[in-house]
């Protein structure tokens, strides 16, 4: 499945107190960026930070220096995941910066990502659920789903097959992962839900059922 059709140039906005704030618009290669910066989000009124820092690979016992450091530098944007395992860590320097007032929580953005071994709709409600535990957060701004394919549950974060080659699947639809993200957003524990290395055709299927329809789609790109 393909998408044909010119690409629309994306709005840049600010963002102030968790809302998109509107400011003349002109080509983005004139924009003099800053941390400030957003994009409105479909179906709210707040908008995503353009810049933000990930942790993925981080070395276990620096991160919460550098989180530290980014928050000081104006950094307010912080990409996490459950299989990153070092959430807890990212969570103590925020919310030692938040105590030390260097930042309020509602001028950050976290997001995080739910884990290939958590896609039964339980799974997935326990991994939001715990991922706020293990941060010491009240809400997050955005959970996606990792991949939309998922792994064998119940016991590693990357179940191996017996030969150590490839990775043991379960049957579980992302649809049902889906199901939990839309009910954790009803119960505020996140403010928007998305999806993460989504093909153009999983998307399409999920937004025709989706309810509410995701708000983000984050992919890789070199």
């Amino acid at each position: 499945m393909a998408l044909t059709g010119p690409v629309p140039v994306p709005k840049i906005w600010l963002r102030k107190n968790q809302k998109a704030v509107s400011i003349p618009q002109k080509q983005i290669n004139e924009f003099e960026l800053s941390f400030d910066h957003a994009l409105p989000l479909p179906d709210s009124d707040d908008a995503i930070p353009i810049f933000g820092l990930g942790t993925w690979q981080s070395k276990a016992g620096e991160l919460k220096v550098v989180i530290r450091a980014a928050i000081e530098e104006g950094y307010r944007h912080f990409d996490c995941a459950q299989a990153y395992m070092n959430q807890g860590e990212v969570g103590k320097a925020i919310n030692q910066a938040i105590d030390d007032g260097l930042v309020t929580r509602e001028e950050l953005w976290i997001t995080t990502k739910v884990w290939n071994t958590f896609h039964s709709y339980e799974a997935a409600t326990k991994s939001i659920d715990d991922t706020l535990k293990e941060m010491k957060l009240e809400y997050l701004d955005l959970v996606l789903i990792h991949w939309p394919m998922g792994y064998e549950e119940g016991g590693e974060m990357f179940p191996k097959t017996s030969d150590q080659k490839g990775m043991r699947f379960s049957d579980v639809d992302y649809t049902e992962t889906w199901r939990a993200l839309e009910v954790a957003k009803m119960e505020g524990k996140t403010r928007h839900i998305g999806l993460s290395n989504f093909g153009i055709g999983q998307i399409m299927r999920l937004i025709k059922m989706a309810r509410p329809k995701p708000q983000v789609v984050q992919v890789e790109v070199h």
